[in-house]
Order: structure tokens, then C-alpha cells, then sequence
């Protein structure tokens, strides 16, 4: 994996232009932390949209993550992503 520290946030997470990023439980500040968003990417925070592209959850317990999972694959196309974040320490 030698050179991908230095890949942006977005491209990591597969986030493309004209994509739809849904961020459920996401910290206030995140929405900074995506970096450089590429042209037409609209981001959604802890709405229950009809689909989205990329789903990012925000848990700090297997629970809550399992609840994000479930929320999101149901509105998630066949070449959509899932993404869970969790802080360091946590169960």
C-alpha cells in the first residue's frame, strides 16, 4: 500500500462526481474532514435519503452500527458503497 497515505480522502472512499454521500451519525465537524469534495457531490447528514451512492456511519458500538447498516442497504444501489467509522477503543 505503499503511496496511499497521500490519496485524498474522497477518492479512498470511492466518492466521484454526481454522487450522493449520506452521512449518518456523523460528528458536527466531519463534513471538513471529507476534504476536497469532486464537482456535484451532494451530502446528506442523518437524512433517510431514497438512495444514496456512498453511505458513511458513524458508530461507537457494534449496535448502532448493525442499526446504520441496515438503515442504509436498503436504499443502496448495486454499485454503492458502505462505509463504517468508528472511534479508536471502542466495542
Amino acid at each position: 500500500m505503499a503511496g496511499y497515505s497521500g490519496t485524498p480522502l474522497p477518492k479512498k472512499l470511492g466518492i466521484k462526481k454526481d454522487m450522493t454521500v449520506a452521512m449518518l451519525n456523523a460528528p458536527n465537524y466531519f463534513d471538513f474532514d471529507l476534504g476536497d469534495l469532486p464537482e456535484h457531490v451532494e451530502v446528506l447528514r442523518d437524512s433517510d435519503p431514497e438512495m444514496a451512492d456512498v453511505y458513511l456511519i458513524f458508530a461507537d458500538r457494534a449496535a448502532a452500527a448493525e442499526r446504520g447498516f441496515m438503515r442504509a442497504i436498503t436504499h443502496l444501489p448495486a454499485d454503492g458503497a458502505i462505509w463504517i467509522a468508528w472511534p479508536k477503543k471502542s466495542t
